[in-house]
């Protein structure tokens, strides 16, 4: 069976959901993320951060679905 992932960096969180071809969500997985303002109007984040956290939220929604990853 075929899935169509979404992955969501907001501003303080970052998302993954599984969903069918037919548009039915499977799954949603989701960790914290930081950012900082280094100046007013400024918002920043840590790119190997949000790197990490997109390989964390993918992971654990491969976990939780049983869904092989490596197809």
């Amino acid at each position: 069976m075929k899935y169509y992932l979404g992955v969501d960096n907001g501003g303080t969180l970052t998302k993954a959901a599984l969903y069918t071809p037919q548009g039915n969500e499977v799954a949603v997985e989701s960790v914290k993320t930081k950012s900082f303002a280094p100046h007013p109007g400024f918002t920043e984040r840590d790119m190997d951060e949000m790197r990490e956290a997109n390989y964390e939220v993918i992971k654990k929604l491969t976990e939780k679905t049983k869904i092989d990853s490596k197809i």
